[in-house]
C-alpha cells in the first residue's frame, strides 16, 4: 500500500535483505542438520571414568587454553539447546501457518534498524491533523451555504440575455480629447537656461 504523502520514512530494506537471506539461509540448513540428528536413534554415550585425572600442564608449566574453549564451546552448546528446544516446540505444531501481522515480534535482533514507530506516530499526528482541518472547513462550508439565500428553482431554462450596455457617445468623447490635446498644446514650453562661464 503506497501513500502519496512522504512521512518521513527511511527506506533501507534493500541493504539488509541480503544479510538476512544469509542468515536465514544457515539458520535453514542448521535446522535440517538438526532434525536428522533429532530423528536418528539416540547412541549410547561412553561413560567416562570417574578417576581423578592429574593437572599435567599445570605440572610441566605449559599454558592450557583448552579450559577456554570447552568452556566456550559448553556456552555454544547451550544457546544451541535452548535455540533448538523453541525450535522443536515450532517444528511439532500441527500445520501451523505462518501469519504476518504488524505486531510480530522477532526474538533475535538482526541489526534491522526499526522506523515503523516513529512513521506511525508522526501518520497518527498528521492524520488528526487532517481530521481538525476537515471539521473546520466542513464548519466554515456550512455557515457559508446558510448565509446564501436560496434560489428559487426555475419551471424552466428559459435564457435570459444580458442587459445592454450603455452605448458610448463617441463624439463627445472626441471632444473631451480634442481639448485635452489642445490644453497641452498651448501651454508654454520651458526653455532651458544657459550657463554663463
Amino acid at each position: 500500500m503506497k501513500h502519496d504523502d512522504d512521512l518521513g520514512g527511511i527506506n533501507i530494506r534493500k541493504h539488509f535483505a541480503p544479510k538476512r537471506r544469509e542468515y536465514l539461509a544457515k539458520r535453514k540448513e542448521y535446522e535440517e542438520k538438526y532434525i536428522l540428528r533429532y530423528m536418528a536413534k539416540p547412541k549410547a554415550k561412553p561413560k567416562k571414568s570417574s578417576s581423578k585425572k592429574l593437572d599435567h600442564d599445570l605440572i610441566s608449566g605449559r599454558l592450557n587454553l583448552r579450559e577456554q574453549i570447552d568452556k566456550k564451546r559448553k556456552e555454544l552448546q547451550a544457546e544451541r539447546k535452548s535455540y533448538e528446544k523453541k525450535y522443536l516446540v515450532r517444528y511439532k505444531q500441527p500445520n501451523a501457518s505462518i501469519k504476518k501481522s504488524s505486531n510480530l515480534k522477532y526474538d533475535d535482533d538482526l541489526g534491522r534498524l526499526n522506523f515503523r514507530k516513529h512513521a506511525i506516530s508522526k501518520r497518527r499526528e498528521y492524520l488528526a491533523e487532517r481530521k481538525e482541518y476537515e471539521k473546520e472547513y466542513l464548519a466554515r462550508y456550512n455557515k457559508q451555504q446558510k448565509a446564501k439565500p436560496k434560489k428559487k428553482a426555475a419551471s424552466t431554462n428559459i435564457y435570459k440575455p444580458e442587459e445592454p450596455k450603455p452605448k458610448r457617445d463617441m463624439n463627445k468623447e472626441r471632444t473631451e480629447y480634442e481639448k485635452k490635446y489642445l490644453a497641452r498644446y498651448k501651454q508654454p514650453k520651458a526653455k532651458p537656461k544657459k550657463k554663463n562661464n
